[in-house]
């Protein structure tokens, strides 16, 4: 049954993140309400250590939601793939803060969270799938394309991945 149901996510997450991209440039509620944030599509590269390295393409989406003008938390999912036969799924909350006002072209931040990791990986004799905990924390920087489009690279060590480098197109809403 796990099998099905991880096959089943895994045919439509390319169609689960093109909803999440649909959905920065549509009107949200959040934004009718007055509340500020960020929605991003994700892309970049983590590093899981174990006997060796195993490298990982990283695709995911995040919102970031502020709490004040500097402090916000930031939920995000994460598809990483080493292959067909290694694959992994996070969900981590985050928290950010951000050392300069948003309203600014260039806006350096630290960020860090704990969450979930669901790991699967196809073997000869049958497929192995596990959860277990995944916690990160590093530094980025959000930088204005335009008022409301932003382009953020970011790096961050912690345990499962080990490391990770990513890029990130977000829409504004204030």
């Amino acid at each position: 049954m796990k099998s099905k149901s991880i096959r089943l996510l895994l045919d439509h997450c390319p169609l689960i993140l093109c909803l999440l991209v649909l959905g920065l440039f549509c009107d949200s509620p959040a934004r009718a309400q007055g509340i500020a944030g960020d929605v991003k599509a994700i892309v970049g590269y983590s590093n899981f250590i174990d006997e060796s390295e195993l490298h990982h393409f990283v695709v995911g989406a995040a919102t970031r939601l502020y709490i004040t003008r500097r402090l916000a938390v930031e939920p995000e999912f994460l598809y990483m793939r080493r292959s067909s036969r290694d694959q992994d799924f996070v969900f981590q909350p985050n928290i950010v803060w951000e050392f300069r006002d948003r309203d600014r072209k260039v806006v350096p931040y630290v960020i860090g969270g704990a969450g979930l990791l669901h790991h699967w990986e196809r073997y000869p004799w049958g497929n192995f799938t596990s959860n277990t905990w995944t916690a990160t924390a590093g530094i980025g920087v959000r930088i204005a394309i335009t008022k409301n489009l932003s382009f953020s690279p970011e790096f961050r060590m912690g345990w499962e991945p080990f490391v990770r480098a990513t890029g990130a197109i977000g829409y504004s809403f204030r």
